[in-house]
């Protein structure tokens, strides 16, 4: 999950996000300001890769194809922070 937590780490400016890939493995990002809390579990080991290379179009689709859910069920929290 390299790539995509580079690319996580970068754009995180408020709250935190926890990643949860294929496997249950577990990575926690925290900006430096205060923020909403966010947890991102996908269950599709290419998933990752789409994200880090076209994050816009990759979230939405594996949303949709239910390959990506949010760990408290809120599509609304993810959109108030990623947005």
């Amino acid at each position: 999950m390299s790539a995509l937590e580079a690319l996580v780490k970068k754009i995180v400016k408020y709250g935190d996000i926890t990643l949860i890939d294929y496997q249950g493995r577990e990575t926690f990002i925290q900006g430096p300001e205060p923020g909403h809390s966010v947890v991102l579990r996908m269950h599709d080991h290419a998933l990752p890769g789409k994200i880090a290379a076209q994050p816009d179009l990759a979230i939405g689709e594996g949303f949709v194809d239910g390959q990506l859910d949010f760990g408290d069920g809120s599509l609304w929290g993810f959109l108030q922070f990623y947005g």
